[in-house]
């Protein structure tokens, strides 16, 4: 170990922690990277490894435009691998568009993501390019320091070229240490440590299974193995668990519950059909008085699907409809009340039939 290495990473560690307490306008990482490499540029310290004392000079010139040479290629032979790249390359940009959405409570559009990525890669061999994907690293850094729009991505790309044509023959001074330190904050940040203590705690065993098996891959292995293998198991243990789909039925204004709606969720409220069921419940464009959830034919629901019910029961809670919850099964009322869905329902409770709710409001009525 290397003392003076170990200090500039723990001073550079500093800063990424103090720093946005006082300093709101300048990313503690742009402080930490300037402080570290100022520092090395000025001492010169001959111990400290840096960009270039391991990568070498950074070529000062943006690539040429180049046709690549087929005729030595066996493009049969690169079918395989071109699928697998593209299949790993868009897991990944959905991973990191996901945690995006998490962090910015935004919502990402997988279909001119995936689209975007695949134009980028196929131009990218013609300038010596190689194929890329979204970077969950940089996109948690740019959401945490202010990013907040399409913009940032091209200040980024901006700032990237001028680094390359104007700050490469400074860029070699920056020294691997703070790099490492930059990226042990933004992995902490990423590690939501309360949500994943939440879901060990009040998720089903089947998702916890998952959590825990691609928590482990990611450790042992590498981000896109262990995504890869955990979708895998997801797909397998829904596979084993249901074959049936999901309908969300919607019955406006009753006579016997005026002013309300009532869904009916008929199928597994899981992960795949989260996102199909928050649509249908958000093309409604007028609030009712109350909102009746009819759950006698869900078999089961996933941690996903728990949040998305307690996201779609917040936002009619925020706008004063009443919500009420009925016919559910044991198993499923039981992951209801304990992902504490229940705390924004009427009585914080779950009927048993839809006739109760009826008698209820028409009791609360004369």
């Amino acid at each position: 170990m290397d003392l003076k290495t170990t200090c500039l990473a723990i001073v550079s560690l500093f800063v990424l922690v103090i720093a946005p307490r006082y300093i709101k306008s300048v990313p503690s990482p742009l402080l930490a990277m300037l402080f570290a490499t100022f520092m090395q540029a000025y001492f010169n310290f001959t111990s400290i490894d840096t960009i270039g004392s391991v990568f070498g000079d950074i070529p000062q010139s943006l690539p040429n435009f180049e046709f690549p040479n087929l005729t030595q290629i066996n493009c049969l032979e690169l079918v395989a691998p071109a699928f697998t790249i593209a299949l790993l390359g868009a897991i990944e940009s959905l991973l990191s568009g996901a945690a995006a959405d998490s962090i910015a409570g935004t919502k990402q559009h997988s279909n001119q993501e995936l689209i975007g990525q695949g134009l980028a890669n196929i131009a990218a061999p013609f300038f010596g390019g190689f194929a890329s994907t979204g970077a969950i690293a940089r996109t948690v850094t740019n959401i945490r320091h202010g990013g907040n729009s399409p913009i940032s991505a091209i200040v980024h790309s901006i700032f990237l070229i001028l680094t390359l044509l104007i700050l490469a023959p400074y860029a070699v001074y920056v020294p691997l240490a703070v790099l490492a330190a930059i990226l042990f904050v933004v992995a902490y940040n990423m590690c939501d440590i309360p949500e994943f203590l939440h879901i060990v705690r009040h998720a089903p065993w089947y998702d916890i299974f998952v959590l825990i098996a691609t928590f482990l891959l990611t450790i042992f292995t590498d981000l896109v193995v262990a995504v890869t293998i955990g979708v895998m198991l997801a797909i397998l243990l829904f596979i084993v668990r249901t074959h049936q789909s999901v309908e969300v039925q919607e019955h406006v204004d009753p006579a016997f519950l005026p002013n309300s709606i009532i869904y009916t969720i008929e199928g597994p409220f899981f992960f795949g059909v989260a996102e199909k069921i928050e649509h249908a419940l958000a093309i409604t464009h007028t609030d009712p008085q109350l909102v009746v959830f009819r759950l006698a034919n869900v078999p089961f629901i996933d941690m996903t699907g728990l949040e998305t019910l307690t996201k779609i029961i917040d936002q009619y809670h925020k706008r004063k409809v009443k919500i009420y919850l009925c016919e559910a099964n044991i198993k499923v009322s039981h992951k209801i009340s304990r992902s504490g869905a229940l705390e924004k329902v009427q009585n914080k409770a779950i009927y048993r039939y839809l006739e109760e709710i009826i008698n209820l409001r028409n009791g609360l009525n004369d």
